[in-house]
């Protein structure tokens, strides 16, 4: 699935085809993504500047980040047109404070942060959703019905995702079960996920209000997809 997101946020922002670099470049991700969340778990380990196998690899996965992203911005910056896309955006723009251009070093940062952003979360995501698919047939057969239906045997485009409203549905109950997010339970349950919010009207720090289309019901148990409880409030 990060191969996928991956590849999809590469011609989505970029305009490029990521296909033979993926897995390179996912592993990097996950070893800088490692390293990240392992800092500051572990306050007492050796700091950065030291030659620790665990260093190593993290400088090696940021210099494969590096090298992709600069070696991107080059060959945009020899094309006559540098386009329209995210990319082609960013290094058009200007730094207001400075009156001046992007520098190629914050070209760099907002490339990388949105490559990491754009596709670990979401290749999370779609993974736990066909976990849950996959241990609900009915709420499987209810989506290929619908997909079969609005699709056909044609790919999907943005204008079909409004009629695809059971797949909605289900990517959302995925991500109330299982957040994308470092650190995050689902609420009313700060230790697991066996639990659900007893009163989803309430507001109340990590809760949802009543009127978000992950909390438009009350689901008792995790882990049992209920994609029907949803809403798709706009």
């Amino acid at each position: 699935m990060m191969r996928l997101a991956l590849q999809i946020v590469g011609k989505a922002l970029f305009s490029i085809d990521l296909s033979d670099q993926a897995h390179r470049l996912t592993q990097a991700v996950l070893t800088a993504l490692e390293h990240i969340v392992h800092r500051p778990r572990n306050p007492l380990s050796p700091p950065d500047w030291m030659h620790t196998r665990r260093n190593r690899k993290f400088r090696e996965a940021v210099s494969t980040l590096d090298v992709t992203v600069y070696d991107l911005i080059s060959q945009r910056r020899r094309q006559s047109d540098q386009g329209n896309d995210l990319l082609g955006m960013l290094m058009k723009g200007g730094d207001p404070d400075r009156n001046a251009p992007i520098s190629e070093k914050q070209i760099r940062d907002e490339v990388i942060t949105i490559l990491v952003a754009g596709h670990e979360t979401v290749a999370s995501a779609i993974s736990w959703a066909w976990h849950l698919l996959a241990h609900n047939p009915p709420a499987w057969e209810a989506m290929r019905q619908e997909v079969n239906k609005v699709l056909g045997n044609r790919p999907p485009t943005a204008a079909d995702l409004p009629k695809l409203d059971y797949a909605g549905r289900v990517f959302f109950e995925a991500m109330r079960l299982y957040p994308p997010r470092l650190g995050h339970h689902p609420p009313g349950n700060p230790g697991g996920r066996d639990q659900w919010l007893p009163d989803p009207a309430r507001l109340d720090g990590d809760h949802q209000p009543l009127h978000h289309p992950l909390s438009s019901g009350v689901l008792a148990a995790a882990g049992t997809l209920r994609p029907a409880a949803l809403c798709r409030c706009g």
